[in-house]
């Protein structure tokens, strides 16, 4: 299981909890949000990162708020 201390900016990662339409993306930190595809790709906001989870959240056009939390035991970091 990875720690909240190796979250830094810059990290990349895969999420392994069993949804097939996110298990092959590769997802970034950012400062504040997290990122798939780049700058310009699709981003969450970091709510919370807490000691086993951290908690994100964005919103679409309507203004509707979407939450995800993301347990740490699902992540799975890139070595570059």
């Amino acid at each position: 299981m990875i720690k909240k201390a190796q979250l830094i900016p810059g990290t990349k990662f895969y999420i392994n909890n069993g949804n097939p339409i996110i298990e092959d993306q590769i997802f970034e930190m950012g400062d504040g949000y997290v990122s798939q595809g780049g700058i310009l790709g699709r981003q969450m906001n970091i709510e919370k990162i807490g000691n086993c989870m951290m908690k994100l959240y964005t919103f679409n056009m309507l203004g509707i708020k979407s939450e995800a939390v993301i347990r740490f035991e699902e992540i799975e970091i890139i070595a570059e």
